[in-house]
């Protein structure tokens, strides 16, 4: 199945809190993290991947989570 990126940060801190929310909420997700450790997070980002069928699922688990 084909997979989706629905979010990208650049804090390890609000990546721990989203894949946490994510798994609380029952919602399979992959993180990819492109950061070079060598800078701090400032080049690359931490990416968000989910089914292509739980994209909606996921954008309104985005809205609340930042709602909140």
């Amino acid at each position: 199945m084909a997979k989706v990126r629905i979010f990208s940060t650049k804090s390890s801190v609000e990546s721990m809190g989203l894949q946490n929310y994510f798994k609380n909420n029952n919602l399979h997700h992959e993180v990819i993290d492109k950061t070079d450790s060598s800078y701090a997070s400032v080049f690359g980002d931490i990416e968000f991947y989910v089914n292509e069928s739980d994209e909606d699922k996921a954008q309104k688990l985005l809205e609340g989570y930042f709602e909140s």
